[in-house]
């Protein structure tokens, strides 16, 4: 399964959507709320999930990591997992990296970024240690809007890999509030640690094409 994200809206409100092929998958709308991200996700089939970041709501929570992350809602508002960033310490003084754990309906899911250079960057989401699927960022930016490919081996598998690429793309790349005529940017981002360069499989995205009947 292969899917397109593109966010179609930036500056003060936000929006992206998420296609495959030439069919909407999910729309992504997130009205201007000053200092805080607040997101209503639908999906066709009217799954619905709400995503609530405000660092000064001590309503979930006082600590920091309560406040810093990232809250999901099921489409009755009931708070059913959140996002947070977290980072592994690999054994040298100053090695580690940084990763992000989503806590979901009594699941736990983690993600990496793999940075790729100039062939992109590698959003790797795992649930224990399958590999569930990869989301490929573009490297060009233009105009604050970011565009993401994911690819994934099983269908359900898109809500939670949209999920995490709004997260992540709010977390990294939210470029709130940013106006210009035209902006033209290129993102690069290198891995070099070998533990999360390790998490990135060179053969999963092939074999997603191949079994969409795409020949590189």
């Amino acid at each position: 399964m292969i899917y397109k994200i593109k966010q179609t809206k930036t500056n003060f409100s936000m929006q992206w959507i998420v296609t495959q092929g030439d069919n909407l998958i999910c729309t992504v709308d997130a009205p201007y709320k000053g200092y805080y991200f607040d997101a209503n996700i639908t999906f066709s089939n009217n799954k619905q999930y709400r995503m609530y970041f405000n660092p000064h709501d001590t309503t979930y929570g006082k600590k920091l990591e309560d406040r810093l992350s990232f809250k999901i809602f099921d489409q009755n508002n009931n708070l059913i997992g959140n996002f947070v960033g977290r980072t592994k310490r690999t054994g040298k003084l100053f090695g580690g990296y940084l990763y992000y754990e989503l806590n979901i309906s009594d699941t736990q899911y983690i993600g990496y970024e793999v940075g790729r250079g100039a062939e992109g960057i590698a959003l790797c989401l795992y649930r224990d240690d399958k590999l569930l699927s990869i989301c490929d960022k573009n490297t060009k930016i233009i105009n604050f809007k970011d565009e993401y490919s994911i690819y994934c081996e099983n269908e359900e598998d898109i809500y939670i890999s949209t999920l995490f690429t709004i997260y992540y793309d709010m977390a990294r790349f939210a470029n709130m509030q940013e106006i210009k005529l035209y902006s033209e940017t290129d993102n690069y981002v290198v891995t070099f640690n070998k533990e999360l360069k390790a998490k990135y499989d060179p053969e999963f995205i092939p074999r997603i094409k191949a079994i969409d009947g795409i020949v590189d």
